[in-house]
Formats: structure tokens, C-alpha cells, sequence
């Protein structure tokens, strides 16, 4: 069977004969929203366990939306005019509005990428700020949660009346789901504030914790916590179909309307397999811009994979492993223990503390399969240093699989690298 991949902004392919390929999984087909902009003009109006927008807005509020960046597939462009014009209407001038992307501890996005992202409309409309969570001078202390975690986000909350987020939800690797109070915590909080969080949930994750698609597992209710204490009034969250169109859109309370968006994109984004595979082959598209973002993908694949199996990351990675924590490529082959160990004993490299425990996972990856990367935008020596083996075609990869595993070796394809696969 010829199966076309997601690649960059195109495709690449791979003939897998059938006696081998054990399933092909993608996102699940949801109906897509006949009007977007009257879906998310409802959802503002009619929200989930919280007053509408006009009961929560006055004329003279100063109003701050968090946003996601380039590495998220939300559609802002379309989301956020129809945002706007609600505000509009509950009398708030666009004047009164910024928008600050929440981009946790990833690169700072060009103007470029803000208007692609964005769109022209609402670039011209409202100001748009880059988070940046190492600038001490932006960020403003709010106090502990009721589980003592130090609260540090950007001063444009601090300062706003009105704070809400737009996100999309898709599952993730520690957070359980994306969306909800995500957008703040890592969104827009400082480093001290990300530690915390991010160190606890890999921790839990290396000693056997499921994460990934369980929307209150603890992670989820530190960041909830952490959303609470900077404000954050209103969410609004998008649901994607497997053409990349909105399904449905959730507004209202950080928790509830979250909860609500996930039992519906449950339906899509959570497939089910018939058994445990030899090697996975993943697409990692939307999750491709870096590793940082790609080892979601990996992590899901690697559950669905026999223990000592392989899977092959397909992804174009234009920023290499990462651009805004080049240290991680020290530890890429360290053990789980040696970053443990790092991460207690303060002798991590660079301090990058955020940096190592992403590698935890990376480590425990590892430790259950074999990784082979198919990627333009990560060198040879990256995918060396990160313990990969690099493979210059899809063809090699597979003739790789079958020369470890036989020629009747069970493989599984992921179609889409924001799914999250279990077994029957």
C-alpha cells in the first residue's frame, strides 16, 4: 500500500506491503462548522459555566486575549476577528484590546509569522505582543496556589480586566489535553512558575503515570490552579477535524468548557489499534517545527509499540531540536537516572531545568524503542547526539525495520503527530 505523508508543506511516501502494515490511523472525521463565526459568537454568548461576554466586559475594560503561536494549528485568523467584533459589540473599542501570544519557552515569533498566523485584520486592529518568559522586567509575582506553586506571569495580565485565552484542543504528552488554562501556564508565565509544573509532570510520567489524554491528571490541575491565580476569566477552545476545520468551539470557564471540548474531540483525536506493532512510521505534522514539539508525537507512537520496537519520526524540523533550549542536545543520551541526578544536584547544562525534564521523557522514550528520524532540518550529528539514527529515505527506514525485525514485521502508520493511539 502507498501511504502519503504529511512533510514541510508537502507530502512524502512510502510503499508498506499489506502483509505488514497493521493499521493506518488519522484523525477521525468530525462534521465541520457550517459558520465559524456564528459558532464562536455563540459559544462567547451562550459559554459553559460562565457568564457571557457581555455580562464580563464593560465599555472602559482593558482587555487582554492570550493567543497560541506558529506551533499550534489554531485558526486565529478566523477565530479572533469574529473575538473582536463580539467585544466591539459589548461597546470595548480594539484600542482597549491587546493580544499577547502565549509562547511558554518557545522563540519569540517574527512579524511575519504574527500576520500569517493572525492574519492582516487583526494585526492592523489590535496590538500583538510576544510573550517572553525570561524577562524578569515584563513579569509580575502573584502569589503561590493553594499547592504553593510561585506564580510569575506576564504584567500585561496583572494590568488587564479581562483576560481570556484561544486555544485548540488536542491531546498532549503531560497536560493531558492542550487548550483551556494551558495558554496561560506555560503560556505566559516565567520560568520559575514553568519548572515547577513541567519537573513534576515528567517525574510522574518516568515512574509510570498516564498523562497524555487524561484531562485531571495532575499536571492539569496545577495549571488550572495556576490560570485562577493570574485571572483568566474566559477560555475559548477550537476543535479541528481531520481537514484542518473548526468542528466546534467551547467557551466558559477554564475547566468546564475544557472538559466539555475534550469529550468531543475525543471522538477524533483518540484512535483505537488492534495490538502492539514491531515499528510505528509518524508523521509529526502539526507538531514539526522542532524535536521540542515532535517528542509529542513520539511519545504517543512509542505506546503502541512492543517493547524494544522502533519507530521512525518523519518531520521536516526547521528549527532543528530547539531553538530556545539548545542544551537539551548535551543530554540526549544521557539515561533517566543521569537527568534525575542532574536535575537534583543543579549540575544541569545551561541551568535549563525546563530543558531537562523534557529529556526525562526523551530518556524514557528511549529506553522502551529505538528511534530512526527521517528530517531535513535536523543534521546528522543532532539526530546522533539525541541517540536517532538517521535515515536519508523512508525506503531505508522500512528496509531497517525489516532487517531487525523480519520480514513479517507488524508495522502502524500515524497520519497526523497531534493523536494519541491506544490499544483495544
Amino acid at each position: 500500500m502507498i501511504i502519503d505523508l504529511p512533510y514541510s508543506k508537502g507530502e512524502v511516501s512510502i510503499e508498506i506491503p499489506d502483509r505488514n502494515l497493521r493499521f493506518l490511523i488519522d484523525r477521525g472525521k468530525l462534521p465541520a462548522a457550517k459558520d465559524i463565526r456564528g459558532e464562536v459568537i455563540r459559544a462567547l454568548r451562550d459559554p459553559i459555566a460562565c457568564q457571557p461576554l457581555s455580562k464580563l466586559v464593560r465599555p472602559d475594560s482593558k482587555v487582554v486575549i492570550v493567543g497560541d503561536d506558529l506551533t499550534r494549528p489554531t485558526p486565529q485568523k478566523i477565530i479572533m476577528p469574529a473575538v473582536l467584533d463580539e467585544l466591539n459589540s459589548c461597546g470595548v473599542r480594539d484600542d482597549r484590546i491587546e493580544v499577547l501570544i502565549g509562547l511558554g519557552t518557545h522563540r519569540q515569533m517574527s512579524e511575519v509569522e504574527i500576520s500569517e498566523k493572525y492574519g492582516k485584520e487583526v494585526v492592523e486592529r489590535v496590538r500583538i505582543h510576544n510573550h517572553d518568559y525570561m524577562d524578569d522586567r515584563a513579569l509580575v509575582y502573584m502569589g503561590t496556589t493553594e499547592s504553593d506553586i510561585p506564580v510569575y506571569v506576564n504584567r500585561m495580565l496583572f494590568d488587564a480586566d479581562f483576560v481570556m485565552c484561544i486555544g485548540n484542543l488536542v491531546p498532549h504528552e503531560t497536560a493531558g489535553w492542550g487548550g483551556g488554562g494551558k495558554g496561560i501556564q506555560p503560556g505566559v508565565c516565567g520560568e520559575e512558575t514553568t519548572v515547577y509544573t513541567h519537573v513534576m509532570a515528567t517525574k510522574m510520567l518516568v515512574e509510570g503515570r498516564t498523562m497524555a489524554g487524561d484531562p485531571d491528571n495532575p499536571m492539569r490541575k496545577e495549571i488550572e490552579l495556576v490560570a485562577r491565580k493570574a485571572g483568566l476569566r474566559m477560555i475559548l477552545n477550537t476543535v479541528l477535524n481531520e481537514k484542518n476545520e473548526v468542528s466546534k468551539v467551547f467557551a466558559g470557564d477554564l475547566v468546564r468548557a475544557h472538559r466539555e471540548g475534550v469529550e468531543h474531540a475525543k471522538r477524533a483525536y483518540m484512535p483505537e489499534v488492534p495490538s502492539l506493532v514491531d515499528a510505528m512510521i509518524v508523521a509529526c505534522k502539526p507538531a514539526d517545527i522542532d524535536y521540542w514539539q515532535g517528542l509529542k508525537p513520539l511519545a504517543y507512537a512509542s505506546e503502541v509499540v512492543k517493547l524494544g520496537g522502533s519507530v521512525v519520526l518523519v518531520a521536516e524540523f526547521p528549527d532543528g531540536i530547539s531553538p530556545t533550549h539548545p542544551q537539551v542536545r548535551d543530554m540526549g543520551r544521557w539515561s533517566i537516572k543521569e537527568v534525575l541526578n542532574a536535575i537534583e544536584d543543579e549540575r544541569v547544562p545551561g541551568g535549563d531545568i525546563i530543558g531537562a525534564s523534557t529529556m526525562l521523557l526523551h530518556a524514557k522514550i528511549r529506553e522502551r524503542v529505538e528511534i530512526m528520524c527521517y528530517s531535513g532540518g535536523m543534521t546528522e550529528g543532532d539526530k546522533e547526539a539525541l541517540g536517532m539514527a538517521h535515515v536519508g529515505s523512508l525506503e531505508e527506514a522500512l528496509e531497517l525495520v525489516f532487517r531487525r525485525y523480519g520480514r513479517d514485521a507488524s508495522i502502524g502508520v500515524m497520519k497526523s503527530g497531534d493523536i494519541l493511539p491506544r490499544v483495544l
